[in-house]
């Protein structure tokens, strides 16, 4: 992983340089050399429970940011104050940052937790999800390079 920005704790669109992606890596840092062996969705779903988010069936979503809100939008409007689109930017955040800290901290992705990323990924990399969260085309234009970059590095990994 030769890209600067891959390795970014300062560079809200680097996987874990957004104030989410390196608690995750912090955390599972510090986790995986209390449970060297243990699969790290373990680590994920108590993360997700730990930081308040009520479903851990989030780790199986798939799909784009449209289905979500239409299958689990009402649920998460209910648990979250209304929200739907930021808390699944959230989460998608949590799971791409565990992909890479993974990646760093164990030089693999576990499959379920690949499978997850590149749904994260997929999502992220949506029009609709890009509009929402850049301010300027210049930046969504990184976004969208960045992310393609993350999902073709978590594929091969």
């Amino acid at each position: 992983m030769i890209e600067e920005f891959l390795w970014s704790m300062a560079d809200d669109n680097s996987p874990m340089g957004n104030d989410t992606g390196a608690d995750v890596v912090h955390f599972y840092q510090q986790w995986r050399s209390l449970e060297p062996y243990s699969n790290s969705t373990v680590f994920l779903l108590d993360l997700m429970e730990q930081w308040g988010y009520q479903d851990a069936t989030y780790v199986s979503w798939s799909g784009s940011m449209t289905d979500l809100i239409r299958e689990h939008g009402q649920m998460l409007r209910e648990a979250y104050e209304g929200q739907d689109v930021s808390i699944i930017n959230d989460r998608d955040d949590i799971v791409i940052a565990l992909a890479f800290a993974q990646l760093v901290v164990d030089g693999y992705i576990e499959p379920e937790i690949k499978k997850a990323a590149l749904s994260a990924i997929a999502r992220q990399a949506e029009d609709f999800t890009i509009d929402s969260r850049c301010c300027n085309e210049e930046i969504k234009a990184e976004r969208n390079y960045r992310l393609t970059r993350m999902k073709q590095i978590v594929q091969v990994a």
